[in-house]
């Protein structure tokens, strides 16, 4: 099959609009991650760290209705490909999934465990869910562990969606768009 818009079923537009807005927000988040400042003790988050902080939280915001979506939806039919293949598909977004979960989620702890308030801005505080000073640098480390982690998931989700439109032509990256 061709990779045309006539022959592919398309993801329904508030689908797309998750995959999409995830898309450019975990992309920032790398972006910001790799180029802020070191972290140490409980300094109090400024510039890049507090952007990155912010938009953890946007990205958790989006992230579970995006999930509660996956859950509800009707999904589209998916497209003929050996078993091993659907497979690894299958592992592969849950993980990207569970991920997109946990990373957030392990920033809020390592945050809450430097004292620092997490919240959207001061329109959307959120909850400690971590005593000061509980935790130490461990959490911080497992955050950045998993974010790599993340990083290889997305850029294997890329290769595969490149891959489905320019060797298998199956309408698989199509669906998305």
């Amino acid at each position: 099959m061709s990779d045309t818009p006539c022959q592919t079923v398309r993801h329904d537009r508030l689908t797309r609009l998750f995959h999409w807005s995830m898309v450019l927000l975990v992309a920032a988040q790398f972006a910001i991650g790799w180029t802020m400042p070191d972290v140490h003790g409980i300094t109090p988050p400024l510039g890049l760290v507090l952007l990155h902080v912010n938009l953890g939280v946007l990205l958790l915001l989006v992230a579970v209705p995006r999930l509660l979506w996956s859950g509800a939806r009707r999904a589209i039919a998916p497209v003929e490909q050996p078993a091993a293949l659907a497979f690894v598909a299958n592992v592969t977004h849950k993980l990207l999934y569970a991920s997109l979960i946990v990373v957030p989620v392990l920033g809020w702890l390592n945050a809450n465990g430097r004292t620092w308030h997490v919240g959207l801005g001061n329109a959307i505080p959120l909850p400690a869910i971590a005593a000061p000073h509980s935790l130490g640098a461990s959490i911080g480390e497992l955050h950045s562990a998993w974010a790599t982690a993340l990083a290889i998931l997305v850029g294997l989700h890329a290769c595969a969606a490149l891959a489905h439109r320019f060797v298998m032509k199956d309408g698989v990256l199509a669906r998305m768009l």
